[in-house]
């Protein structure tokens, strides 16, 4: 009897920089474990290449269509042609309209979708050819696989879903919490420092760093030694850092550009609050990567960051929109180093229960055997 066969197509570089790229490494290793454990074979085919740096299994055959769409539709017809294909988890909606000749041929197959926040968000169903159509997607997509309610929610504004299921991110916790650089009392003195991590792209403008730039105006009536440190680079970076000098803040405020991971997890270690006053995160990978490093957070109150934070209780969620409350909220924490740690505690212990590499395994386990 043929082992059946599960596909894996991926849009995005593997192991490359970004949150889609770590969701889609999570999910083709995810897949290779349970692929030897329940026994069957996992096919992964990649539009792009794989990063050098990429943790990608030894025993794993990932195929690359070098680019262009058109032979990864002929590589998903092929492996159809050749194997007994129950599930292909399609990792971008960029990839639907390749699934469309192989979906012709076998009709068999589920499909199942991805979906991340702006990826979707962003669709326009009565554009075509631009946009991925209403009917391309009802015709071609079986189930909707989103990170977050709120994406499925954004989602199902603009598309008819017939069947969805979330499958909250993860991040994996074997890297301890970093020791503080400093005790509070030394931090006072020379000052506290808020930390946001982000891209400074074009799209990237409701991440909210403009109004966190005029919270810390604010703030420094209170507190004039605060410092802010943004890491992450992009086109908005010259507008931002105008902004800053028009907040008289060029003193206070580093713009610390793309920088490695260690230097990353170096600024979390350094930092004493997370902010990212954000209107358009899909999920907020990154205030579990604060809680990771010891930080509390405060984020926005509109978009599916209000999954992840619990205002009052893990973090304070904000109007993104509003700088005196954004102020408020950072003063808040930097007056009180037990409410920090108790925010950063409950934080750490619902990455632990919810969102570690474990829950994530264990997650998309059940979305495959229920769609079996």
């Amino acid at each position: 009897m043929t082992r059946k066969t599960v596909v894996h197509l991926i849009h995005e570089r593997i192991g490359g920089v970004g949150g889609i790229q770590r969701f889609d490494l999570r999910v083709m290793n995810a897949l290779h474990e349970m692929s030897e454990q329940i026994g069957f074979a996992l096919k992964v085919i990649s539009l792009r290449d794989i990063s050098p740096d990429a943790q990608v299994p030894s025993s794993l055959s990932i195929h690359s269509a070098g680019g262009s769409y058109l032979r990864l539709a002929l590589l998903l017809a092929w492996t159809q042609l050749g194997a007994r294909v129950e599930h292909v988890f399609v990792g971008h909606a960029k990839l639907v309209r390749c699934c469309l000749p192989a979906r012709l041929l076998f009709w068999r197959t589920r499909y199942r979708l991805f979906v991340h926040g702006v990826d979707v968000w962003s669709l326009d169903p009565t554009r075509q050819p631009k946009k991925i159509s209403r009917a391309l997607l009802d015709f071609t997509v079986d189930e909707i696989i989103s990170v977050s309610r709120y994406t499925l929610q954004r989602m199902a504004t603009l598309f008819r879903i017939k069947h969805s299921s979330v499958l909250p991110n993860a991040i994996d916790m074997e890297q301890s919490e970093p020791v503080r650089a400093a005790k509070t009392g030394e931090r006072r003195e020379r000052g506290y420092q808020i930390l946001s991590v982000s891209r400074l792209d074009s799209h990237d403008g409701p991440k909210g760093i403009d109004f966190a730039l005029r919270a810390v105006a604010i703030l420094r009536q209170q507190h004039p030694l605060v410092r802010y440190r943004v890491v992450g680079d992009g086109t908005l970076r010259s507008s931002l850092e105008a902004l800053a000098a028009e907040l008289g803040l060029t003193d206070c405020v580093e713009f610390a550009g793309r920088v490695s991971d260690a230097e990353v997890v170096e600024a979390f270690g350094q930092a004493d609050v997370f902010l990212l006053p954000s209107r358009k995160e899909g999920f907020g990978i990154v205030f579990l990567e604060a809680w990771k490093f010891g930080l509390p957070v405060v984020c926005g109150n509109v978009d599916a960051s209000c999954e992840v934070v619990e205002d009052g209780r893990d973090g304070f969620t904000v109007d993104p929109l509003s700088p005196q409350e954004i102020a408020s909220a950072v003063g808040r924490l930097l007056d009180d180093p037990a409410l920090r740690e108790r925010f950063v505690a409950h934080g750490r212990q619902k990455l632990a229960t919810s969102f570690s590499a474990t829950a994530f395994r264990q997650n998309l386990r059940r979305l495959l055997e229920s769609g079996s």
